[in-house]
């Protein structure tokens, strides 16, 4: 048995999505050792795609259980 009602029913305005969608999908699962430097990888994969993009775009990104960063 279905209790409430579907929100979509009470939106009136639905975002029209850009033409261009850029996913990145991340995983950093230690901030030491071998990885120590995935973080500012990925801070620069963002920077360079914020930098070098001029058309329209939506951006994604999936974190795939990433450790949580205590340093920076």
């Amino acid at each position: 048995m279905r209790l409430g009602q579907n929100p979509a029913k009470f939106v009136d305005h639905v975002h029209k999505p850009q033409p261009i969608t850029v996913a990145v999908l991340t995983y950093v699962p230690f901030l030491s050792g071998y990885f120590a430097t995935y973080l500012d990888v990925v801070k620069a994969c963002l920077r360079s795609i914020w930098e070098n993009t001029d058309l329209p775009y939506e951006l994604l990104v999936f974190d795939n259980g990433s450790c949580q960063d205590r340093k920076r």
